[in-house]
């Protein structure tokens, strides 16, 4: 996680270190368009001063010092007017042959260009007569250096230099202020392949494979010599687990209990006249017997007897607690209801109170777990008749790391506390103390007895759920930390391709409301129909099974609420509904039509959450890793 928060800081700090970078462009950018206006404006305004370049000077003929008399040159040297060399014979040329004006000669004569030079003088204009006699030569000598004089008229634009070379490119401009967004093209073409994303998480840990067949032995080779011990060699694999043991012997009875208390005296009648004796007639009926006598007075207690061996026991925790002491009730009262009856089931009732054994090196005691409440001997008749008229919306409550898991909350405790199980297969049970507090974890190892699936049930302090790879069906006490009663279901499927639910990963569906435990699960020689069994309470002893004809692998996921069997149509889509309803008491399906929402479509785990009060009654789910509940409104 660190590595991939600080890969996604560094991708944002190189985005806006390019967003500043694009910023000092564009001002760039725009400084420059700036600066070439002004400088194109500029030579405009020079360019129209010189108009003249228009014009073609093919000859201008300048005097020169050969044609000058001595007197002019003495005369030019007093004005410091020394001819310059650019007194020449020069050819200008038009800049462009575009021009509109026609290019011709212009040829500039000499009494021009007196007049021109007479005017250039400031301090003597000369005007140039006819010439005159030769004079006499005068006296040799240096002549006094006159003053300087005064500067002279700005000369006529000098001639076009030639075309400067192609300068280098320059700088690139900063990006343009960006425009007015367009309205939305046509779909393009699909887009190159992007970056590969950021690893997903840890998947779930395969199912170990079945061993291999062992191979055939090969010949015995020569006994070779004594070679030294090697090393310890790696574990093998783990054997499959071995079946319940049989059933101890009854242990020693028990010393008697103290007499109860008797019940209140009935009215003695009045007692009638004697009347004389009559003959002596036949025999006649016996009569009714007797009102009970006066208890007699309480005897001393006696002497304790000697304690008896303890009987032997299985324990499926292979520890030394003894799990539970059953007592044959008798058979089940008959019930109104039609129910389908096996060969192989058992009718006799079997009620088990837990108990626990400490054995030490002095002395042995057995003390029995305190009950407020003996175990009935039948299921109560049906509790509250409700039908569910509308589903609410799910409400998100916390996050796990799997994707498969189940969350349970015991109708029995009013604490809030929950249970989860990761995974769709586990060696442990985690319980919170709250959906607030979740740091405080307990956990229950429940050591070779393996859950499997997504469809478990804690009721009434102890974790019912499918003992993987098997048939059966385990109750691990919460309280003891140890599996204390099991059922084998028979004809179950529980090892086929083929789930209870379409696309779910449990064979059986534990589900509990006020009526009691009950059990959904499917045969493996009958996928037409679905089968649902109702425990007798705090035991695991058959009470009722019921066989509906509907196909469970067609649905999605299913609960039971008021003895009613809900399924839902599917568990991989968002808004799905649920269709079906069926009174696993009153034995008729039922009309029903009720929107259902999987928020993230991938749900494993649907059950009913019971409370004596229908407005905290709820249904919990398991959806892609996240933990939500529905409300319920009942009609």
């Amino acid at each position: 996680m660190n590595e991939t928060y600080c890969a996604m800081v560094r991708e944002m700090e190189t985005h806006r270190v390019l967003f500043h970078l694009r910023i000092i462009y564009i001002l760039l950018f725009i400084m420059s368009a700036f600066s070439i206006a002004a400088m194109w404006i500029s030579l405009e305004a020079y360019a129209g001063f010189k108009r003249l370049d228009r014009l073609k000077w093919s000859r201008f003929y300048y005097p020169t010092r050969v044609n000058m008399s001595e007197d002019e040159t003495q005369r030019a040297k007093r004005n410091h007017l020394e001819p310059p060399d650019m007194y020449q014979d020069v050819t200008f040329e038009s800049l462009s042959s575009s021009s509109n004006i026609d290019l011709y000669s212009l040829t500039i004569d000499y009494n021009f260009c007196r007049r021109v030079m007479s005017d250039c003088d400031l301090r003597t204009p000369v005007y140039t007569g006819a010439k005159g006699q030769k004079g006499e030569p005068g006296i040799d000598g240096k002549g006094v250096k006159g003053c300087r004089g005064e500067k002279g008229d700005e000369g006529l634009p000098g001639i076009p230099g030639k075309e400067g070379k192609k300068g280098e490119a320059g700088l690139l401009g900063i990006p343009g202020i960006p425009g007015k967004s367009g309205s939305k093209g046509d779909v393009g073409n699909p887009g190159a392949q992007g970056p590969r994303g950021y690893p997903g998480y840890q998947g779930e840990k395969g199912e170990k494979g079945e061993q291999g067949s062992q191979g055939v032995p090969g010949p015995t080779g020569r006994q070779g010599n004594e070679g030294p011990k090697g090393d310890i060699g790696d574990r093998g694999p783990r054997g499959d687990n071995g079946f319940p043991g049989v059933k101890g012997d009854r242990g020693a009875e028990g010393q008697r209990g103290p007499r109860g208390q008797f019940g209140p005296r009935g009215t003695k009648g009045e007692m009638g006249q004697k009347g004389d004796r009559g003959n002596d007639g036949p025999k006649g009926i016996q009569g009714d017997p007797g009102s009970r006598g006066e208890p007699g007075a309480i005897g001393p207690k006696g002497e304790v007897g000697e304690k008896g061996t303890p009987g032997q026991s299985w324990s499926p925790s292979s520890n030394d607690t003894c799990l539970c002491s059953c007592t044959y009730l008798g058979a089940p009262t008959t019930s109104p209801v039609t129910v389908i009856q096996d060969k192989d089931m058992t009718t006799d009732i079997i009620a088990c109170t837990a108990t626990s054994t400490t054995t030490s090196t002095s002395t042995t005691t057995t003390t029995p777990a305190t009950t407020t409440t003996p175990v009935p001997t039948t299921p109560k008749p049906r509790k509250s008749y409700c039908i569910i008229k509308k589903i609410g919306i799910p409400f998100f409550k916390m996050k796990s790391w799997s994707a498969k898991g189940s969350w349970m909350r015991d109708q029995f405790a009013n604490s809030g506390k929950m249970w989860i199980t990761d995974g769709i297969n586990g060696q442990f049970l985690k319980e919170y103390a709250s959906m607030e507090n979740t740091e405080a974890v307990i956990s229950y190892n429940l050591t070779q007895f393996y859950y499997q699936g997504t469809e478990h049930i804690v009721y009434n302090g102890t974790f019912c759920y499918h003992w993987k790879d098997t048939n059966k069906i385990v109750c691990y006490d919460l309280r003891l930390r140890s599996v204390v009663m099991a059922i084998d279901v028979e004809d179950a499927n529980h090892d086929d391709d083929r789930t209870l639910y379409k696309g779910s990963n449990s064979y059986f569906d534990l589900e509990a409301d006020d009526n009691g435990l009950w059990l959904i699960y499917s045969k493996k020689t009958d996928w037409d129909h679905i089968y649902v069994l109702l425990f007798h309470p705090g035991t695991l002893r058959e009470y009722r099974r019921i066989k509906i004809p509907v196909k469970a692998w067609e649905y999605g996921n299913g609960f039971i609420s008021c003895g009613i069997l809900y399924l839902v149509t599917s568990s991989s889509i968002q808004r799905t509904s649920i269709t079906f309803a069926y009174d696993l008491f009153e034995m008729k399906s039922l009309p029903v039509s009720l929107s259902f929402i999987n928020p993230y479509a991938d749900s494993s785990m649907v059950s009913f959450y019971y409370n004596e009060n229908p407005r905290f009654c709820r249904i919990l789910g398991w959806d892609d890793g996240k933990l939500i509940d529905y409300q319920i409104l009942f009609q």
